[in-house]
């Protein structure tokens, strides 16, 4: 899982199509860091500089990833509603063997749970907690500005 060996010349990319393409499978539910192991894709540095350095490439990646977070979504409905069957198998002293087949909730759980995660991080204004504050409570404004007062003159 490591680095894509160095090339031995650089390579030309046309940068809009590259990104186009990279973003399309972003939106599907791949990283930046799978896409870019490919032998025919550019170094994770690269694209990284081109995001940096053209604001329509950087806004149709943060698109991409934004899309991302709702197919991380289905999954997660998927996930939910696929059985993960566990079989497990327990040998007896007389030489019988018992199958005890159940679904592998804490699995699902722990699958569900990391996208929802990163669904948070990722995109915070749809998928991040919300924070509520409330206020409850009065104040006297005359007695309270009357006390600043005194204490601003220094006779409070």
């Amino acid at each position: 899982m490591g680095r894509k060996p160095a090339a031995q010349a650089p390579r030309e990319w046309d940068r809009a199509a590259t990104m186009a393409l990279i973003c399309e499978r972003i939106a599907g539910g791949e990283s930046l860091r799978e896409i870019c192991q490919g032998d025919d894709m550019p170094d994770r540095r690269q694209v990284n500089r081109w995001i940096a350095a053209d604001d329509n490439l950087r806004k149709l990646y943060l698109d991409a990833c934004k899309a991302r977070t709702y197919f991380y979504m289905e999954e997660i409905i998927e996930i939910a509603d696929t059985p993960h069957i566990l079989r497990r198998e327990i040998r007896h002293e007389d030489g019988s063997v018992s199958v005890i087949e159940t679904d592998n909730v804490g699995r699902s759980k722990l699958q569900s749970d990391d996208r929802k995660w990163v669904m948070a991080r990722m995109n915070r204004v749809d998928f991040g907690e919300k924070v509520g504050i409330e206020h409850s409570g009065t104040i006297e404004l005359a007695s309270a500005l009357e006390a600043a007062r005194k204490r601003v003159n220094g006779n409070g």
